[in-house]
């Protein structure tokens, strides 16, 4: 029965050939739309080049993986922790806090048994000192403003030494002169200045030219050399503005004409 219906239908149609898209028809594809051969021999395509291993790391360089460290760095915080008597940061967490509410309680305890002017007086003499510090604080930042815009035109990069130099040259100034720090620091930039060529080295400008050694002499404090890069509490004057007492600051600040 299935044939009789097949051969009612009339001849069957042959499939049609595929039409061409974008791409073209099976001509004009590479060997024909046919897969890529193998080569030759049945070899396999050359695998691709490996990468280079990583660099060892130098000898005296110990490497871990970044678990084993912060084990060990909480094992050194446990330790320390310890050493102070606590036994976890949030129990030195809660100390430092209780601490801070006695302080307060035990402040607000002693004001209670001053009378309303004794607390005004002291709130005023805390204000003052608060406010002193802080004109003291911002002297010192324009006066390091004033030397390292000077530094910065005159092409100086050691600005520690410039203000150590500009510091001692004001304090050995007579009372009541003031220092001219421009012309100070030029005069010792300047490349025909033999005499503070090694100070331009220290100020970052050149290399001190390097001399044969000279016979060993005595020099007075007159002889015009500058002095060397300052060491904290070496003849116990200030190594510079910001370990100055309020006197010496306010000598200091009307010898550069900042009073």
């Amino acid at each position: 029965m299935h044939i009789l219906n097949l051969m009612n239908r009339g001849p069957l149609r042959q499939p049609e050939p595929p039409a061409e898209g974008p791409l073209g028809g099976l001509d004009d594809q590479p060997n024909g739309g046919k897969p890529p051969e193998a080569p030759a021999g049945g070899a396999a395509p050359p695998a691709p080049p490996a990468a280079d291993p990583p660099a060892a790391p130098p000898a005296d360089v110990i490497t871990m993986p970044k678990k084993a460290l912060d084990e060990r760095l909480a094992r050194e915080r446990r330790s320390y922790l310890r050493s102070l008597g606590f036994e976890s940061e949030q129990q030195l967490k809660d100390f430092q806090e209780a601490q801070k509410q006695r302080q307060q309680q035990e402040e607000e305890a002693r004001r209670a048994q001053q009378s309303r002017e004794e607390q005004l007086q002291e709130d005023l003499a805390r204000e003052r000192q608060a406010a002193q510090q802080a004109q003291e604080q911002l002297e010192m930042m324009r006066f390091q403003s004033h030397v390292s815009g000077i530094c910065a035109s005159v092409g100086v990069r050691n600005l520690d030494y410039a203000l150590h130099l500009v510091t001692r040259a004001a304090e050995a100034l007579p009372e009541g002169d003031e220092l001219d720090v421009e012309a100070f620091l030029k005069e010792r930039v300047d490349p025909k200045n033999e005499a503070h060529a090694s100070t331009r080295a220290a100020l970052g400008l050149e290399v001190a030219p390097v001399k044969s050694p000279a016979p060993a002499t005595t020099t007075g404090a007159g002889s015009g050399a500058e002095p060397p890069p300052p060491t904290p509490g070496g003849d116990g004057q200030p190594a510079d503005v910001y370990s100055m007492t309020p006197e010496q600051w306010n000598a200091h600040k009307q010898k550069l004409g900042l009073g």
